[in-house]
C-alpha cells in the first residue's frame, strides 16, 4: 500500500486508480523491470484488500477473521517473493487487467492523441476557466510525460491559422501544459493562434493592451517566429482589422517597412482599406445632425476648404441633413453667396461618398443644392431662384414706397413716392430681361447629346430669338435703346455659344462676352443703327457655332 501512496484500509477501486497513474509514467515497452515491480505491488494490494474486505464482513468471529487475514497476508507476501525469485515472464502475462490491456492499446494508437486534442480545444473554449482546469487534472493523458508534448503538437496543428476564442487563463493553462517550450513550434503556433483571437474580438485600444503585456515576454526568436505564423494566418484568412489593431500588430513585429511576400503585401493592402473605412466612418459621424462640427472643419480644410469655421460647417450640414421641403430651402437659397457656398459643399460630400450617401445626408437635398448652384449648367431651379430674388427686392420697394405714401397722405409736407410704382415694375421686366437672357447664355454655352430634342431647341433658339427681334423692329417695338439692347443681347448669347465649344473652353467666359457684347451695344445706340449691328454679329457667331459642331475645331487660339 506505501509503494501506491496509499493507506491501509483502501479499497479494490482506489487501488485500481493509483495503479493506473503510475502505469502512465512506467510504460512496459520502456522499463520492463519497473513495469514487473509495479504489476506485482499491484497484484498484492490487490490481495490485501479482498482478504480485508472479507475480514470486515465476517462480524461474528472477529478474532478468527483476524488470524486468518494475517495468514492469508503472510502467504500472500511469500507468493510475492516466490514470484521474484521466477524467472521473469513476457510483459503481456503481466496484463491481466482487461480495461488497463484496452487502455495501452488506445494509447498507442495514431488516432488517440489527435481525438485528445480535439477534446481538449473543444473543452477549452466551452469550458470556464476553473472547470477547465478541473476537467483537465483528471483527464488521464494529461498525467502522461510521453503524451503531452504530443498532445501539444496536435494542438497546434488544429489552432494554425485560425482563431480559437479562450480566455487568458485557459491558454495560460494549455501553454504551461502542452507547450512549456518557449522555442518550440508548438508554442509559437498557441501564441500567434491566441493573438489572432484577440486581435479579430477585442477593441482596438483592449488589444493594444494586451500586447503590451505579452509581447515583452517573449525572446526575439518568439517574437520572429510568432510574427511568421501570424502574417501567414492574416494571408490566408484575410480578415477585416481595425486601422489601430493591423498598426499594432505593425509596430510588434516591425512590419511598417516590410512588403516582401504576399501575406505582408496584403497586410499593408489592408490597412490602406481600413484607413479609407475609418476615414467614411469618421466623416458620417461629421455629417449627422448631432456629429462633431469641429471633425467636419477639419475634414473640410483638408479637402481645400481653409476658411471654414465650425459655425459655418455646422449650417451647411444641417441644409444637408434636415427633411427635404424644396419652399424652404428655395427662401435658404436667396442669399447670392449661399448657392455656391452649398454647390461647394455638396461636391465635397460627393467625392467622400461616391457611390453611396450616408443615412444622414438626404439626396433630394443634394440634389437641389447641386443644381440651383452648378453654373456650368443651367436649371430651371436657378431661373426660379433668380425671378424669385427680384421678385423679392421689388416687393420690399414696393412696401418702402407705399410707406411714403401713407405718410405723404398723413403730413403734406413729405413728398409722395407713388411715382416709384411704374419704375418699380419696369425695373423688374428689365431684371427678368436680364435673367432671361443669362440664362438663355449660359444654356448656349452648353453641348447635348445629338439626336435629342434638347438638342434640335439648343440649336435653333438664336435663329428664332433673332426672328422675334426682328418683329419687334417691325412693329414698332425695337428701335433707339430697346433695340440696341435686343441686339446686345443676341450677342452676348452667340459669344457664349461660341466660347463654350472652345477646346478647351475658357474658364472664364461672362468678361469676354460682356466687353464685346457692350461695345457692341454702345456702337449701336451711337449709330442709331438699333438692332441691325448686333443681331449680324449674332448670326455670323452661330455659324461659326455649326462649324464647331460639325468639325470639333479648336477655336482656342481666338481665345
Amino acid at each position: 500500500m506505501e509503494a501506491l501512496g496509499l493507506t491501509a484500509d483502501a479499497d479494490a477501486r482506489a487501488i485500481k486508480r493509483a495503479y493506473a497513474v503510475r502505469l502512465k509514467t512506467t510504460r512496459p515497452d520502456d522499463d520492463p523491470a519497473a513495469f514487473q515491480q509495479l504489476h506485482e505491488t499491484y497484484q498484492a494490494a490487490l490481495a490485501y484488500a479482498a482478504r480485508t474486505e472479507r475480514a470486515d464482513k465476517d462480524d461474528a468471529d472477529e478474532a478468527r477473521a483476524g488470524t486468518q487475514t494475517a495468514a492469508s497476508t503472510a502467504e500472500a507476501l511469500r507468493g510475492d517473493q516466490a514470484l521474484r525469485n521466477h524467472a521473469p515472464r513476457s510483459l503481456v502475462a503481466y496484463i491481466q487487467d482487461p480495461a488497463l490491456e484496452a487502455e495501452i492499446e488506445r494509447w498507442r494508437d495514431g488516432t488517440h492523441v489527435q481525438n485528445c486534442a480535439a477534446r481538449i480545444l473543444a473543452a477549452a473554449q466551452d469550458m470556464t476557466d476553473q472547470s477547465f482546469s478541473a476537467w483537465l487534472s483528471e483527464l488521464p493523458e494529461w498525467w502522461s510525460l510521453e503524451l503531452r508534448p504530443q498532445i501539444g503538437h496536435a494542438l497546434a496543428g488544429l489552432m494554425k491559422n485560425r482563431c480559437i476564442p479562450i480566455t487568458d487563463a485557459t491558454f495560460d493553462l494549455l501553454i504551461t501544459s502542452f507547450a512549456d517550450d518557449p522555442e518550440s513550434d508548438a508554442s509559437h503556433v498557441l501564441w500567434s493562434a491566441r493573438l489572432l483571437g484577440v486581435a479579430l474580438e477585442q477593441s482596438p485600444d483592449s488589444f493594444e493592451q494586451w500586447m503590451q503585456s505579452y509581447a515583452d515576454t517573449w525572446s526575439d526568436y518568439q517574437r520572429f517566429m510568432i510574427g511568421l505564423h501570424i502574417s501567414h494566418a492574416l494571408g490566408t484568412q484575410r480578415p477585416s482589422l481595425r486601422l489601430a489593431t493591423i498598426d499594432t500588430l505593425m509596430k510588434a513585429f516591425g512590419w511598417q517597412a516590410q512588403e516582401d511576400g504576399d501575406n505582408l503585401a496584403w497586410l499593408h493592402a489592408a490597412r490602406r482599406t481600413a484607413r479609407k473605412q475609418e476615414l467614411t466612418l469618421r466623416r458620417e459621424s461629421a455629417l449627422a445632425l448631432d456629429g462633431d462640427a469641429e471633425i467636419l472643419t477639419y475634414e473640410l480644410g483638408a479637402a481645400g476648404w481653409d476658411a471654414m469655421t465650425p459655425q459655418w460647417a455646422t449650417a451647411l450640414r444641417s441644409r444637408l441633413a434636415r427633411p427635404p421641403s424644396p419652399w424652404r430651402s428655395l427662401a435658404t437659397a436667396l442669399l447670392p453667396a449661399r448657392p455656391s457656398w452649398m454647390y461647394r459643399f455638396c461636391g465635397i460630400v460627393q467625392q467622400w461618398f461616391p457611390h453611396q450617401l450616408p443615412e444622414s445626408v438626404h439626396a433630394e437635398n443634394l440634389r437641389f443644392w447641386t443644381q440651383i448652384g452648378n453654373p456650368q449648367r443651367p436649371h430651371g431651379r436657378q431661373l426660379g431662384l433668380a425671378l424669385a430674388r427680384g421678385l423679392c427686392v421689388a416687393a420690399l420697394l414696393a412696401i418702402g414706397a407705399s410707406l411714403l405714401a401713407v405718410l405723404s397722405a398723413v403730413h403734406p409736407d413729405t413728398e409722395s413716392a407713388t411715382w416709384a410704382f411704374l419704375d418699380i415694375g419696369w425695373g423688374l421686366v428689365g431684371w427678368i430681361a436680364l435673367v432671361l437672357v443669362q440664362m438663355g447664355a449660359h444654356w448656349q454655352a452648353r453641348r447635348l447629346t445629338p439626336g435629342t430634342h434638347k438638342r434640335t431647341a439648343h440649336r435653333w433658339l438664336l435663329p428664332a430669338a433673332m426672328t422675334a427681334g426682328i418683329a419687334c423692329t417691325a412693329g414698332g417695338w425695337g428701335n433707339g435703346v430697346v433695340g440696341a439692347a435686343m441686339g446686345t443681347a443676341l450677342a452676348h448669347m452667340a459669344i457664349y455659344r461660341v466660347l463654350g465649344r472652345m477646346v478647351p473652353p475658357p474658364a472664364v467666359k461672362a468678361p469676354q462676352s460682356l466687353l464685346i457684347s457692350g461695345m457692341i451695344g454702345l456702337a449701336s445706340a451711337a449709330m442709331g443703327a438699333i438692332l441691325w449691328p448686333g443681331l449680324a454679329v449674332a448670326l455670323i457667331l452661330w455659324l461659326v457655332s455649326l462649324v464647331q459642331d460639325a468639325q470639333h475645331d479648336d477655336l482656342s487660339i481666338l481665345n
